[in-house]
């Protein structure tokens, strides 16, 4: 009751206020040139400070550059393993400078820091992301021609051939990326590796839940012996047993996986749309302290709801 008083009274405060007259707006008197000094005096303080703090730990810091050196390699020598050539230090140095170079022409030491932070945090991940998404892009790729695969394999055996010729045919006659996967287990076989280890490679390399029931298949035969002819036929009904799940399975979860992506994308491109519409109002509130706690909050809390709707859609055939 006390806030609907309130309410109205403001309400017919409002009302009954004698209309305002045009007021001519006020000449600025200050020079224009005096604010942008000041922007980039403090920026090259802030520059100053970092480079202070960075030589007092000068040691933590060349040991962090060397651990993420070592990271990089890994990071090429995992791209090579998927026949991917790419040089990691631009997926890390140019996200990060793109950062940095945006958060200079704000001209504002919160915008530089919160883009800055950004653009760090994406150089640092965004290796791993490219690799993760390389590894199961290829890896679907590897399931959609296994069933292939397995047909010339089973059909190679009943014709008297042995599983390692049975490999030869597959990186013959087939298409990358399989014809490249078995070919390479050809290539260490030949080199000396034993057949089996060569299998572990390629499980290794290939993120496919199908693949590696038949590696472990192969490698079972191999040592206690079987019929793998008949093993490879019902690995065969299987995957188009849960070909039929996985489309199934597709159908019913693509609401949530598109729900997932709008609540990640929709927020963010908002923001843009606004800033592109009102650059001043926008820069001035989320380049101040309280504009980058609600930045860091918002991006905290909707990670989380993303990853809870992207499990709701997840279904393990």
């Amino acid at each position: 009751m006390i806030a609907i008083a309130t309410l109205s009274n403001n309400a017919f405060d409002v009302l009954h206020h004698q209309p305002r007259g045009y007021a001519p707006p006020q000449k600025d008197t200050s020079s224009a040139a005096t604010p942008l000094l000041l922007k980039m005096i403090g920026m090259l303080l802030a520059f100053g400070a970092l480079w202070t703090l960075g030589s007092m730990n000068s040691e933590r810091i060349a040991g962090y550059v060397e651990g993420h050196l070592k990271r990089s390699r890994e990071w090429a020598l995992e791209f090579n393993r998927q026949f991917v050539q790419v040089k990691v230090q631009y997926l890390v140095f140019a996200p990060m400078g793109v950062a940095m170079l945006l958060g200079i022409l704000t001209f504002n030491i919160f915008g530089f820091l919160l883009l800055t932070g950004g653009g760090v945090y994406v150089g640092m991940n965004f290796p791993n992301w490219l690799l993760n998404f390389v590894r199961t892009r290829r890896g679907k790729r590897v399931e959609a021609q296994l069933m292939d695969a397995m047909v010339l394999l089973s059909n190679s055996l009943k014709s008297g051939l042995d599983i390692v010729q049975g490999f030869e045919l597959v990186a013959r006659d087939l298409v990358p990326p399989i014809s490249e996967e078995f070919g390479l287990i050809i290539k260490n076989y030949q080199l000396g590796q034993t057949f089996e280890r060569a299998l572990e490679g390629m499980e290794d390399r290939v993120a496919s839940r199908l693949l590696s029931y038949v590696i472990k298949a192969i490698v079972i035969q191999r040592t206690v012996g079987g019929n793998l002819t008949k093993i490879f036929d019902r690995i065969v009904e299987n995957i188009r047993e849960e070909g039929r799940l996985e489309e199934k399975m597709q159908a019913l979860t693509a609401q949530q996986r598109i729900q997932s992506i709008v609540v990640g994308i929709m927020p963010w491109g908002m923001v843009i749309l606004m800033s592109i519409f009102q650059p001043e109002v926008m820069a001035k509130y989320y380049f101040s302290p309280l504009g980058v706690l609600t930045v860091l909050f918002c991006a905290f809390w909707m990670s989380i709801g993303m990853s809870i709707v992207r499990k709701l859609g997840q279904i393990t055939v």
